[in-house]
């Protein structure tokens, strides 16, 4: 077992640690900051709904919203809700609620990509899968420190040195 914890666990640990809590994480949270700097204009609505699948733990609702808006005088449409994940809810008060707040009063605020303003957002929460991601990656690497110290801790003593007295 503890050839098997030096030479599999501890690995895996380590490196999907470095892995989360160096590479992907930040870029998550990267990706999501980005669209804060992003200008904004006046949108419309155009449709709301709010759909309802069977996901592993019963019943999901995601909130839809098709918008419009415009940019140096051409119309888009989108209805990318979020900069974070597609939000689904276990209950459909969430759902309605996240419409009722992103779309107010009919006129939502867009955030669009200057460099390619077909991409827009209405929602700038933060990407709560990237803080998860984070978090996960900082507890595979005190997992792996933690093992890598009960490794040290159970090696066996090196065996005593045995000075020779060989005969002249």
């Amino acid at each position: 077992m503890h050839a098997l914890l030096r030479t599999v666990f501890l690995p895996i640990l380590l490196i999907g640690g470095l892995a989360l809590a160096l590479v992907v994480g930040p870029m998550e949270l990267f990706e999501a900051s980005k669209y804060r700097a992003w200008p904004t204009v006046d949108g419309s609505i155009v449709h709301t709904n709010i759909n309802e699948s069977l996901g592993p733990e019963g019943p999901q609702f995601r909130p839809v919203i098709q918008y419009r808006y415009q940019v140096d005088g051409r119309q888009y449409e989108s209805d990318v809700v979020s900069s974070g994940d597609a939000k689904t809810f276990a209950e459909r008060s969430d759902a309605e609620a996240l419409l009722e707040e992103v779309s107010g009063d009919g006129t939502p605020l867009v955030h669009f990509n200057p460099e390619r303003p077909e991409q827009a957002v209405l929602s700038l929460e933060s990407r709560a899968s990237a803080w998860a991601i984070l978090l996960a990656g900082v507890l595979l690497l005190i997992g792996a420190a933690w093992v890598w110290r009960r490794i040290r801790l159970r090696a066996p003593p090196p065996p005593p040195q045995v000075e020779s007295t060989a005969a002249d």
